[in-house]
């Protein structure tokens, strides 16, 4: 289950809050704020200052930390915003190729059609060219044997004049027939050079296509490349923020050995205050102890004033040790 952000937030300002106190009080933070990214720490200590107004030690060396990793990963981000652009300008390109293949491909089927139609209406003029001079040559043959008829009519004029005027009247029609067919085959032919210019165009339309697709495909290697820097840059960033990350580490180690030896430090610190302590009172019964002998030997003067001293022997003086036991 997700931990939800209030909770999270109260979390990382109580686990700052606690780093700036005592040493249990920091290994108490610490395990608070652990499995925690630095933008996160960054942000929760930079809470607990403005509201505590006592910017410490942690919170700075929080802040020198954090801000790299910030900004690294702003930077990875937009990074990675720039390198799904990226990708999406290649993909559309990419589909854009295949369209534009695809209508090539297309135009050439087209081509390939239009061209066969043209060889078969090629062939249909040749046919009609073949027909034409058939016709003119059976033409040219009436006219000749219209030629002999009408000879022969001068010398039978009576007899057959309106069989030469039909053969020749019959010979005029396929005269014209034959330059009407002769026309249409120049008309075809004339048709037949206009598709090949058409042909021809569209070879340069789909030479210029295949330029364009490769001019793009080389636009598109180029935006590989760019990518694979793109991405080295980011990786490097990478380690940069991963190096950040160990000396950030090695700051906080540092610190919590530097909060160790000051407490060693300040333990130290109150058993030589302990043992002062000690000494002053050990001091202090000395000098009763050595008021109470003098008050003894005066007791002891006043007592017996008159008598001469005896030689006695010293007595031992008694054996205190430092803790005030005898």
């Amino acid at each position: 289950m997700a931990e939800s952000p209030l909770r999270k937030l109260v979390r990382l300002m109580g686990g700052v809050a606690l780093s700036q106190g005592p040493l249990p009080h920091q290994v108490l933070g610490q395990m608070l704020i652990a499995n925690s990214s630095s933008g996160e720490v960054a942000g929760a200590t930079v809470v607990v200052t403005g509201v505590t107004q006592q910017p410490s030690a942690v919170a700075q060396v929080a802040l020198r930390t954090a801000a790299p990793a910030l900004a690294v990963q702003v930077l990875t981000a937009r990074q990675e915003r720039r390198l799904e652009r990226l990708a999406e300008r290649i993909r559309e390109e990419r589909v854009h190729q295949e369209d534009e293949l695809t209508k090539l491909r297309q135009q050439q089927d087209a081509l390939a059609a239009w061209k066969q139609k043209l060889d078969a209406q090629a062939i249909g003029a040749k046919e009609l060219v073949d027909d034409a001079e058939e016709l003119e040559t059976k033409a040219q043959t009436n006219a000749n044997a219209a030629q002999k008829l009408k000879d022969e009519a001068e010398a039978l004029k009576t007899k057959s004049e309106a069989e030469a005027e039909a053969l020749e009247t019959q010979a005029k029609d396929q005269a014209l027939e034959a330059k009407r067919l002769k026309d249409a085959a120049a008309v075809l032919e004339a048709q037949r050079e206009a598709q090949l210019l058409e042909a021809e165009r569209l070879k340069i339309e789909a030479a210029a296509l295949e330029t364009q697709r490769e001019v793009q495909l080389f636009e598109a290697e180029r935006l590989k490349k760019e990518t694979a820097v793109l991405e080295a840059k980011r990786k490097a960033q990478v380690l940069k923020a991963a190096r950040l990350k160990r000396e950030a580490a090695s700051l906080r180690t540092r610190r919590r050995a530097q909060v160790l030896e000051a407490a060693r430090l300040r333990a130290q610190a109150r058993a030589q205050a302990i043992r002062a302590t000690k000494l002053e009172a050990f001091a202090k019964r000395l000098e009763a102890l050595a008021e109470q002998l003098a008050h003894r030997r005066t007791h002891e003067k006043k007592k017996h004033p008159k008598k001469h001293p005896k030689k006695q022997t010293p007595r031992p003086k008694p054996r205190i040790s430092p803790h005030g036991s005898r």
